[in-house]
């Protein structure tokens, strides 16, 4: 049996948003800055945490195709490789345009992708550019452990809205975006996160992305699955190593899975209960739900 125990953590994220107005700073409400002064936003070295497109998705899954048989492949699918890969090019113009505007300021970036988006990185970096969609913010959001500022920028702004990303218009003129940022225009915005503490055996060692992996394949199952690994057998209690921005699910691996679980709040009495599973939601992710 598992024991799964949230909680709300003390330490909260730092978001960048950019003052309506570029004449005047805007003071910062929730952290120290409080007297009228400009809050402070001075970088050495910033991380780019590139979303994976679906285009790029394609090419890691089937590795030994080249594009015409990756196009031939995903039209039989049904999916349009046109438009997967303009979109593709969209979102690279936009980390260029990214890396560019961080050269031209003599900022030292290192770009990476989901698979390198790692804590150690997160600590070597004085903040972290989420460019993507709301899910690459979400992952960025995830490894960091102190206040590390997190800036979202939209990388697809022409067809979708990114809700915890800066405004669509900053990916236009991400230039004049972050001279307001380096400028103290701009205040800051923190929102509370939730983590997870696991209790019984057979719990994995390292957190497994589900992004890249279709659990209900063979080879990702019993990597999921492994009673024999004497690795995994440890009872004590173990705080999982992500933080929650939007919420938590516990349940089944696979979504066609009836979960069965007890729940209770606290000390309170315990409920049995069996449905697809329990969704824990911060004030950020409740929502969208």
């Amino acid at each position: 049996m598992h024991r799964a125990y949230i909680a709300k953590i003390v330490a909260r994220l730092r978001l960048l948003q950019p003052a309506k107005t570029s004449t005047a700073p805007v003071t910062c409400t929730y952290c120290s800055q409080q007297n009228g002064e400009s809050p402070d936003f001075d970088p050495n070295r910033v991380l780019v945490l590139s979303k994976t497109t679906r285009y790029e998705f394609e090419k890691r899954r089937f590795p030994d195709l080249n594009d015409d048989q990756l196009q031939r492949l995903l039209s039989k699918r049904g999916s349009d490789y046109g438009k997967i890969y303009r979109i593709h090019n969209v979102h690279k113009r936009n980390i260029e345009k990214i890396t560019d505007t961080l050269e031209k300021r003599k900022l030292e970036y290192k770009v990476v992708s989901r698979n390198d988006f790692t804590i150690e990185e997160v600590k070597k970096s004085d903040a972290v550019i989420a460019a993507g969609g709301d899910g690459t913010f979400l992952l960025a959001a995830s490894k960091v452990f102190d206040d590390t500022p997190v800036i979202g920028v939209n990388t697809d702004a022409k067809r979708s809205e990114g809700f915890l990303a800066l405004p669509n218009k900053c990916t236009v003129n991400f230039e004049d975006t972050l001279s307001k940022l380096l400028t103290g225009k701009f205040k800051w915005t923190w929102r509370q996160r939730i983590r997870v503490t696991v209790e019984g055996g057979h719990v994995n060692t390292e957190p497994v992305d589900l992004h890249e992996e279709i659990i209900g394949y063979p080879e990702h199952y019993d990597r999921h699955h492994n009673p024999k690994d004497d690795s995994i057998q440890d009872l004590s209690p173990r705080v999982l190593p992500v933080f929650a921005l939007n919420e938590v699910f516990v349940g089944e691996s696979l979504a066609s899975r009836v979960s069965y679980y007890e729940v209770g709040i606290n000390d309170g009495p315990i409920e049995k209960q069996k449905s697809s599973g329990l969704t824990v939601s911060t004030g950020s992710g409740s929502t969208s739900w």
